[in-house]
């Protein structure tokens, strides 16, 4: 009898685990999506209206929306769009905090292979971090780069 009130209790407790899960992912979806989309306006807006309308937007949504929508934070944004736009679906593992760390990086093969490598080890934002911060991608011997290329192309297809 004892056992049936152990298991109701690890049912409740495994029951909103899940449910923590689905709801962050969701989440973080969104909030990709949403920077995605506010990217992909700057970008218009941009070609109407030149570079400085960042500016002027920021101080708008700032002062409507409060912190997050800084200069850089919506250059991040446009740079986000800009970068996915050419490279493929978004990875919703990923958070805006990955992202962000990866959007400095110029090279497509290196932001796909910290992609992966994110998602296949599941790297926090620190662990991401430390492993551009110790360049492992640029340590790479030109074989591995080369296969990893080719592997992604053919994943492509």
């Amino acid at each position: 009898m004892e056992e049936n009130f152990l298991e109701n209790i690890r049912s409740f407790i495994i029951s909103e685990q899940a449910r923590t899960i689905v709801r962050d992912y969701n989440a973080n979806k969104s909030k990709l999506e949403t920077n995605y989309n506010i990217g992909k306006e700057l970008v218009e807006a941009g070609k109407q209206y030149g570079e400085g309308i960042i500016k002027t937007y920021s101080e708008k949504l700032t002062n409507e929306f409060g912190k997050g929508y800084d200069v850089s934070e919506l250059k991040r944004m446009r740079k986000f769009h800009l970068l996915f736009q050419k490279g493929g679906a978004v990875p919703h593992q990923l958070t805006w905090s990955h992202i962000s760390k990866l959007l400095p990086l110029t090279d497509m093969n290196e932001i796909n292979y910290y992609i992966s490598v994110t998602i296949r080890d599941n790297l926090s934002y620190r662990n991401l971090a430390e492993r551009i911060k110790s360049d492992e991608y640029g340590r790479l011997p030109l074989e591995t780069k080369i296969k990893l290329k080719e592997s992604k192309e053919v994943n492509e297809k």
